[in-house]
């Protein structure tokens, strides 16, 4: 695991606009991330808040810890959580975090280790109403598809409801 997001970091650090935290991140940061949202994060996403806090790149941000809150996997799943929903559109489940925003409308979120589906990576759409177009095993497989192009994701059927 930590040579493949390290492979996967390497990539990364070569693209146009890249940032991170530029400095490393506590165990007890993490833990703070974790008590704050109610949630126990996978092992891998772990790793990666450890090693880098946050990553963005030319059009893209991996949430987690940043020193700018609109980075931040704390206020983004927040402001998820708590926003006012029309009465078809499904919120996220309430042991998931928002890790990156969709472009054409949606949310990729992470589902908790303690979750039903600990540890998938789940596209939704407000297109569908919230509900799930694909998703990754894992963590590191979403930032493999992201950053390398990989096509690892399984697709769903959007009738299909997320749970938690």
């Amino acid at each position: 695991m930590a040579d493949q997001l390290e492979e996967i970091l390497q990539t990364l650090r070569r693209r146009e606009g890249y940032a991170d935290s530029s400095r490393p991140i506590s165990q007890q940061e993490i833990a703070l991330v974790e008590s704050s949202l109610v949630v126990i994060l996978p092992a891998d996403y772990k790793q990666f808040l450890a090693q880098r806090g946050y990553v963005e790149w030319f059009g893209h941000v991996i949430f987690g810890i940043a020193p700018d809150p609109e980075n931040s996997v704390v206020e983004n799943t927040i402001a998820a959580r708590e926003a006012e929903l029309p009465p078809d559109f499904i919120g996220i489940p309430e042991k998931a975090i928002v890790v990156k925003e969709y472009g054409g409308g949606g949310s990729y979120i992470l589902h908790a280790a303690d979750a039903q589906r600990a540890g998938l990576v789940s596209l939704v759409l407000d297109e569908l109403f919230g509900r799930e177009a694909m998703y990754w095993t894992s963590f590191l497989a979403f930032l493999d598809s992201i950053v390398n192009g990989t096509r690892n994701w399984i697709s769903v059927q959007p009738d299909l409801p997320l749970d938690t």
